[in-house]
């Protein structure tokens, strides 16, 4: 079981809008406005007393990978 922490750098001439999508900010990285300046990730293993965990934190169930504690 993994998870992995992606990271980017966004320089923007005003604050990005709350609740604005993912998706929307890389659009405007690669056509509008906003600069992409950095990237990076993490990954980690997790158990699955860790991963159950992380998906309920999430708003998921441990059901998603089928762990039964």
């Amino acid at each position: 079981m993994q998870r992995t922490t992606i990271s980017f750098v966004v320089l923007s001439e005003d604050p990005i809008p709350d609740g604005m999508e993912l998706e929307t900010i890389l659009i405007e990285c690669d056509r509008g406005g906003y600069v992409l300046v950095a990237g990076g990730w993490k990954t980690e293993r997790l158990n699955e007393a860790e991963m159950a965990e992380a998906l309920t934190a999430a708003g998921s169930d441990p059901d998603f990978f089928q762990i039964i504690l």
